[in-house]
């Protein structure tokens, strides 16, 4: 056998190391490129993202290309620029990484453990410009302990992001992790090996692909996390919607252009007795009250013309049962991803409640609640306008002051109850005895005032008092009482008595007491005893 002179057993291993070693040029300027194409991607991934650590991940990726552009630029800048500004920023890359991981996950991160590494790295590059092995130590050393940082902020924060795209976050920092010791253990058994940043050995070869490969997985770990979590946030958005929707009182409904209803939320039957799917696709119109339908419609064309949010539309809307409920409904357009219009968007209440206690107070702002006449305030409304027409038209009209002569002692022997009964009754007899172009309304206690519009003068008159005293003579049975009254009449005719609500009911309440005095069932007309 021959023996191997070292020169010999050395080729084979300096040809394998040259096999394993590439171009340094060729991977710094893939590192580049890659790094900011991906830079550029997560840009436009995150563009009109809610979420603000895109943008500092973006930013993170752009430091990290300008990084090694700096490498590449290192014969046209000089080498203490180069590793000085390439060093420095791919610390800041890294904290950047840092700041913008934590805020995903919701955590406060110290600011000052976050970039120390930074003014570290300027320092120890300042400091071994001279000593390349001490500076590959030394940085390599100070990425080694950033990236094991993320690993555990990351891995320790796990629960607030769950999912794979961590995990393949944390296998992208992995790669550096395992590549910098051995890096720096043979920058420390051969420190003479390291000759300067672009020459090429297979361990700087693996450090640079490592720096790329866990550069691409970190990217692409990123993405699927924040795909992830907008999925998590939509799948709660949607649960939260349909909760909602399902135990809201409220009918949410959309219409298309046409008026047709697309969508009803489930408690449609609950509110209104009808099933969702009985309804859509049909016209609102089948169930909208037809006095109300004008306004309905208006509503749909203001909203589809104005593409502006309209509220406030209330309107009666049936009831599978028959009856009809009153509704509230606001409403916003609706639009497609394009910005088309495609619709509109309602949400209707159920106001039959309110409407029911605004219709019973105006009716007791204007009705007497016990004859269901109307009071003082709507009958003088009624005689202005009676007032105003026959002004206008040259006619008369005449008012009755009535008085209820045996009441009170009835009242007072039988007590309220039966009293209440006997004004219901007389109440009754007067609406009887007058036209239905008339008005009768209770003034006070035993008080009623009644209204004759287009009378034919005081003949007409003292016909309409006659028959009404007649009327309220004629006995009144309550329970197994038989009641008698009797009542006082004062008449006022306009515009013989004069031209105002105040002067009319005045002479009217004037002669309705000389009636009285005369001896009771009597008509007297104001300002004269005797009827001309």
């Amino acid at each position: 056998m021959l023996a191997t002179t070292p020169a010999t057993k050395a080729g084979p291993r300096r040809s394998a190391e040259q096999g394993l070693a590439m171009d340094i040029q060729t991977l710094l300027f893939a590192i580049t490129s890659t790094s900011m194409v991906l830079a550029i991607t997560m840009g436009l991934i995150g563009y009109g993202s809610r979420h603000n650590s895109m943008t500092l991940w973006t930013l993170a990726v752009m430091l990290n290309a300008t990084a090694f552009l700096a490498f590449i630029l290192r014969p046209q800048i000089g080498e203490p620029v180069s590793v000085l500004v390439g060093n420095a920023l791919i610390t800041a890359s890294l904290a950047v990484f840092a700041v913008g991981w934590s805020r995903f996950q919701g955590r406060q991160l110290a600011t000052w453990l976050v970039w120390l590494p930074v003014p570290v790295t300027v320092i120890a590059s300042l400091s071994l410009l001279g000593d390349i092995a001490g500076r590959v130590i030394a940085n390599g050393a100070i990425v080694w302990l950033q990236c094991l940082f993320l690993l555990v902020l990351l891995l320790r924060g796990r629960r607030s992001t769950p999912g794979v795209g961590q995990y393949i976050v944390a296998a992208g920092l992995m790669m550096p992790l395992l590549i910098h010791p051995v890096r720096i253990i043979g920058v420390l058994l051969d420190p003479a090996a390291v000759v300067s940043l672009t020459s090429a050995s297979p361990v700087q070869t693996l450090l640079f692909l490592a720096s790329l490969h866990g550069l691409i997985l970190m990217v692409i770990g990123i993405i699927v996390a924040v795909r992830e979590r907008a999925e998590a946030e939509l799948r709660l958005s949607e649960q939260k919607f349909r909760a909602y929707v399902e135990d809201a009182y409220d009918v949410i409904y959309t219409l298309n252009l046409k008026g047709e209803f697309q969508y009803l939320s489930p408690n449609l039957q609950e509110v209104l007795g009808h099933r969702p799917e009985d309804v859509i696709g049909r016209h609102f119109s089948a169930y909208i009250h037809s006095d109300d339908l004008p306004r309905c419609l208006a509503f749909l064309q203001r909203l589809l013309a104005t593409r502006e949010k309209q509220s406030g539309l209330e309107y009666r809307v049936r009831h599978k049962r028959g009856d009809w409920c009153w509704h509230m409904s606001n409403a916003s357009p609706l639009l497609d991803d394009a910005g088309e219009l495609v619709g509109m968007l309602g949400i209707g209440r159920d106001i039959s409640d309110r409407k029911e206690n605004e219709a019973r107070i105006s009716y007791l702002a204007h009705y007497d609640p016990l004859t269901d006449l109307p009071n003082r305030t709507l009958l003088f409304d009624r005689l202005q306008q009676a007032l105003r027409e026959a002004e206008r038209d040259g006619t008369q009209v005449a008012v009755l002051f009535i008085d209820l002569d045996r009441f009170k002692p009835i009242n007072d022997t039988h007590g309220h109850a039966i009293g209440d009964q006997v004004l219901q009754a007389a109440a009754a007899r007067l609406l009887a005895a007058v036209r239905a172009s008339d008005s009768v309304g209770r003034i006070g206690g035993d008080e009623f005032l009644v209204l004759l519009p287009r009378v034919d003068g005081c003949d007409c008159v003292l016909a309409v008092a006659d028959k009404i005293t007649a009327a309220l003579c004629e006995p009144i049975a309550v329970d197994d009482l038989q009641l008698t009254l009797s009542c006082s009449v004062g008449a006022a005719l306009y515009p013989r008595h004069g031209h105002d609500i105040t002067s009319l009911v005045g002479h009217a309440d004037q002669a309705m007491y000389r009636a009285k005095q005369a001896g009771r069932d009597q008509t007297r007309f104001g300002e004269s005893d005797e009827a001309p």
